[in-house]
């Protein structure tokens, strides 16, 4: 069969098709269907909604076995596979992407198990990758917040933001603090009642230099007066 997916004409066995995707073995056993029809390159079954890249790789790194290794396609690549093997039920190939996802560790092999998990609705799959990114207490980039969704990437930021929280250390300068002036407290009342001691002090020295002031400008000059005549005599 010739199937049109996006430009790109792929030329497919309808045995492989029916083998692994329940989807196409149920098209191909419909009569009239589309499946029995005579397709040629010039007139392909279209595909649409799909991407003609993800249909190479499934096509191409296995065509007759469903089997993947780590060395043959990154986590980008299982993820746009998967997209086809979920759409068009090949169960057992799907299988094998999920399984290959959970054999790969680290933090992005973890994004990626989640951005699986939305794909196929799995919530045990959900679950893995996040109890695993939770517990680095990372935040996730622009990129991998896309591929895992609002909820997940809420949940990480949170927690990285309180992880991050608990082991700042304390600034060497506190912040100021910014009070309401109406509202009087300890510091204000010290203050007034040094300020009126500092005031009554003040005050007691001006009214004792005004009141001694002219019996000491008697006295010198009476000092002055009789040491004068005590010379002159």
């Amino acid at each position: 069969m010739f199937f049109k997916v996006e430009n790109a004409i792929f030329r497919i066995h309808r045995s492989l098709l029916a083998r692994f995707s329940t989807v196409m073995q149920d098209m191909l056993s419909v009569p009239g269907g589309e499946g029995h029809k005579d397709t040629t390159d010039e007139n392909p079954v279209v595909m649409h909604g799909d991407s003609a890249i993800s249909w190479e790789l499934l096509l191409g790194f296995q065509y007759d076995m469903p089997r993947i290794t780590p060395e043959e396609l990154t986590g980008e690549e299982l993820l746009m596979v998967l997209l086809i093997t979920h759409k068009y039920c090949m169960e057992e190939v799907e299988t094998d992407i999920i399984e290959e996802l959970q054999l790969r560790s680290g933090y992005d092999e973890c994004v990626d198990i989640i951005a699986a998990s939305r794909i196929v609705g799995s919530k045990e799959l959900y679950q893995v990758g996040l109890q695993y990114l939770l517990s680095t207490k990372s935040f996730p980039t622009l990129e991998q917040a896309k591929l895992m969704g609002v909820q997940a990437t809420h949940a990480i930021m949170i927690t990285a933001a309180k992880a991050k929280i608990n082991t700042t250390p304390p600034l060497s300068r506190p912040y100021p603090v910014i009070r309401d002036p109406t509202i009087e407290t300890r510091e204000d009342r010290n203050t007034t009642w040094q300020d009126c001691v500092l005031g009554l002090l003040a005050l007691t020295a001006i009214v004792y230099w005004r009141l001694w002031y002219p019996f000491y400008r008697f006295f010198h000059w009476l000092i002055l007066w009789v040491f004068n005549n005590w010379l002159k005599h």
